[in-house]
């Protein structure tokens, strides 16, 4: 087999790992979503409604994706998605309100990341 074979295959099979953990992330956020704390008190649904809508954003999804690697600012995330200040700020307020997101004040910046807490109720 020829090396750039061999190096087309290695991209195929990393670029394969990179989505299958995708979903797998995916999947476990929708899990923790709907094994969510409000089922018993009747807010669950309006929560769950909420959640789907923010999922249903591109660019709210683009969002999460890169978060899931590291923890990023407002100014990170507009560089690296090409996304106005205000625009981003929009979008993470809608994650936030989703609590899909946290941030975190370090100086005069705030720093969002994904919610790991959310994750480890399921």
């Amino acid at each position: 087999m020829a090396i750039s074979q061999r190096l087309v295959d290695i991209d195929i099979g990393l670029r394969m790992s990179i989505i299958k953990y995708k979903n797998s992330m995916k999947r476990d956020i929708i899990r923790a979503i709907i094994k969510g704390p409000n089922y018993a008190n009747g807010g669950y649904c309006m929560e769950l409604v909420d959640v789907l809508k923010a999922l249903a954003d591109e660019t709210r999804l683009r969002i999460l994706n890169v978060l899931c690697q590291e923890s990023l600012c407002v100014c990170d995330l507009e560089d690296v998605l090409k996304l106005s200040q205000s625009n981003a700020s929009r979008h993470l307020t809608k994650l936030r309100h989703c609590r899909l997101i946290v941030a975190e004040k370090q100086a005069q910046w705030v720093y969002y990341r994904i919610n790991e807490t959310l994750l480890a109720e399921q």
